[in-house]
């Protein structure tokens, strides 16, 4: 009787032992699980966004003008008009972009001088490298003939400019997702946005340059007398630093 009760406190201390060992694996198997989870909420390891979709670089379009207020008895330009013409001139070369708007008045003091003033513009244009042919002359009805009203000069041309910029909400010290700042990449994109020539290069490529013909039908000559094709390159053009055997 004694060995049998003996055996029954034994088994049921063996349960005991092992629903206790079920008890602490499943309390660490769930341990593990959240602590995994708020590692995770802390350290993200997804790939942060890249600045490029936060602080695009967009195209738009707006007017560029010059404005030219010359009096009723001036002959010509003054040395500053004309660099400001000059200079105008030029960015509108550069600009690649529609036609070029030459705005007088009409009943104002100075009607004749402004007429007068637009001939000398169109003359100053091929010398400027623009054609004749781009100038579109219009007029205007000034408010009063006593004054002398002002010539315009636009033409339109496309801006490059980047949106999205100057969040700061974000506090820099908290680091805990390894990912960019929100303004981060913002000073990257303006100045490439500033340095561009032309931003409409960004909306569509430009049509190919003429070929060279004469070069061409030389190189096909050489080839076909089986001479090189290939320029000629001096000795500053070998890219050589220095003559020191290695």
């Amino acid at each position: 009787m004694s060995k049998k009760v003996s055996l029954l406190a034994s088994k049921s201390q063996h349960m005991q032992q092992s629903r206790l060992a079920r008890f602490v694996l499943v309390f660490a198997v769930g341990a593990g699980l959240s602590a995994c989870q708020s590692m995770t909420g802390l350290y993200d390891n997804t790939p942060p966004t890249h600045y490029d979709n936060r602080h695009k670089i967009t195209v738009n379009k707006g007017d560029v003008s010059l404005k030219l207020q010359l009096k009723r008895k001036a002959r010509r330009f003054s040395k500053t008009e004309v660099a400001e013409i000059e200079g105008f001139l030029d960015e509108y070369k550069n600009s690649n972009s529609g036609p070029l708007v030459i705005s007088r008045p009409v009943g104002s003091a100075n009607e004749l001088t402004a007429a007068s003033a637009v001939a000398h513009i169109k003359r100053m244009m091929p010398q400027a490298g623009v054609s004749p042919k781009s100038a579109v002359a219009k007029t205007y009805r000034a408010r009063s003939y006593k004054t002398d009203a002002p010539i315009y000069i636009r033409f339109k041309r496309h801006y490059a400019s980047v949106s999205g910029c100057g969040d700061w909400s974000e506090n820099l010290a908290t680091t805990y997702h390894n990912r960019n700042y929100i303004n981060f990449g913002c000073a990257q994109s303006h100045n490439l946005a500033a340095m561009i020539a032309n931003p409409d290069d960004l909306e569509r490529p430009r049509a190919l340059d003429p070929s060279d013909a004469s070069r061409r039908n030389n190189i096909i000559e050489k080839y076909r007398k089986g001479e090189p094709t290939g320029s000629k390159r001096t000795a500053e053009e070998t890219g050589s630093v220095s003559k020191v055997a290695k």
